[in-house]
């Protein structure tokens, strides 16, 4: 696994600080990079794109919260507009299906309906800075109640980044801002979960992650050259892969 390891961050290395923008550079270094086995895979019920209804409750609250991280980040950004639609998740009767057995764990979903009626108002994030402070807190709390495999709720996520980032970039072009967002999301929450983990597992996946979120700009923007999606998706694959096993 080590092995694996040190060639996902150096792929990174190479693509990152060379400055080449050729695509034979990018190419060739994708084609290196170690892929997740089929028996790497997250659960086929967690495959499906934007299908959360069946999945366990660990896994749909990550989805949410991937939601939430997006629309936070975007808000504090100065991009209401764009912040809206991933806020609702939380509190929106659409997404009530993703939301099952999460009241049972204490979720309290007026911190959210909070943060959304300010959003609605055109209050500035610093307006209700405790608020937004109180709705992550509740999140990073609610998370640790439900707990779950955070290997496999990691793995969950890096499926789920590159599902919604291909749909979302075309080459280095966003062509669906919304899935590109989500993919930041997830990014963010893989990022927490890891926190979450194991000091041998935490230690396995820190460079692969670390190198994946190097990948995304520190807000979500629409309209911003992104880095090209082949590489993306494989960053996403190698932290999965550093997570499988020592099984080669």
């Amino acid at each position: 696994m080590t092995s694996r390891i040190t060639s996902v961050f150096l792929l990174f290395l190479v693509v990152g600080c060379s400055g080449s923008s050729e695509p034979e550079a990018v190419e060739n270094a994708v084609a290196d990079a170690p892929v997740a086995s089929e028996a790497d895979a997250p659960p086929a019920d967690a495959q499906a794109h934007h299908d959360t209804g069946d999945l366990p409750l660990e896994f749909r609250l990550a989805f949410m919260s991937g939601h939430v991280n997006t629309g936070i980040t975007l808000y504090r950004a100065g991009e209401p507009e764009a912040a809206a639609p991933h806020l609702l998740h939380p509190v929106s009767e659409s997404y009530a299906e993703e939301r099952e057995g999460l009241d049972e764990v204490g979720f309290d979903a007026s911190l959210f309906e909070t943060v959304s009626a300010a959003l609605e108002r055109g209050e500035t994030a610093d307006a209700i800075a405790s608020e937004l402070a109180a709705a992550e807190a509740h999140l990073d709390a609610i998370s640790e109640t439900v707990g779950g495999d955070q290997v496999a709720i990691i793995r969950y996520l890096m499926e789920t980044i590159a599902d919604e980032y291909a749909v979302g970039v075309d080459g280095t072009e966003i062509v669906n801002a919304g899935e590109y967002q989500d993919a930041y999301g997830f990014m963010i929450e893989a990022q927490q979960r890891a926190a979450m983990l194991a000091e041998t597992e935490a230690f396995a996946v820190q460079q692969p992650l670390a190198a994946l979120a190097g990948l995304f700009s520190d807000v979500p923007r629409d309209g911003e050259v992104v880095t090209d999606e082949s590489i993306v998706v494989m960053a996403a694959q190698a932290v999965a892969a550093a997570l499988a096993g020592d099984d080669d």
